[in-house]
């Protein structure tokens, strides 16, 4: 039965290194993509595996460092870092979504959190991507403002047709998830 986990058989897992912070899945379960938190460094991996939606082993295809093709990050004269936290694709693989949020450190700049889009030239092809613009996530992550409770973006999903968009926040005053 579709997403019922009654019924289900653990079946393996794949393993990545702990600054992996997000994938996805090709809507063929034939590539992983994963994102890369380090700090002003986001980065892509695509993985091929043997079979779709196997967890039985994974190839790295190529790595793709979002800031060589175009996306905007913090100006070094400002103090905070940029990271990657959740990256998506809409159903046929021809746009690419990540979700960026930067950390201040002196708490007198704002932080914010944007949605970064890129046009795939190849569906599923991260290595085709160019960077399309970017759009502020509301004031999710803004700790000043006058909405009580207000966190930290985490991660994002779009609905099956790509009008509605599932934000997943840390709270900054509880510690909780939205």
């Amino acid at each position: 039965t579709p997403n019922e986990f009654d019924t289900f058989t653990y079946v393996g897992k794949l393993s990545f290194s702990s600054e992996k912070d997000s994938f996805a899945i090709s809507r063929d379960g034939r590539k992983i993509f994963t994102l890369n938190q380090t700090a002003n460094n986001p980065t892509v991996t695509t993985f091929s595996v043997p079979e779709p939606y196997s967890v039985s082993s994974k190839t790295e295809i190529h790595q793709v460092n979002l800031k060589n093709i175009g996306l905007p990050l913090n100006d070094d004269s400002l103090d905070f870092d940029d990271f990657g936290r959740d990256i998506e694709f809409n159903n046929t693989g021809s746009a690419m979504f990540v979700l960026m949020k930067n950390d201040t450190f002196d708490g007198s700049t704002l932080p914010f959190s944007f949605i970064h889009q890129f046009k795939l030239g190849k569906n599923f092809d991260v290595s085709t991507a160019e960077y399309v613009g970017k759009y502020q996530v509301a004031d999710f992550g803004n700790v000043h403002s006058s909405r009580e409770g207000t966190g930290k973006p985490r991660g994002f999903t779009f609905s099956p047709d790509g009008m509605k968009i599932f934000i997943v926040e840390i709270q900054g005053n509880t510690g909780g998830a939205n």
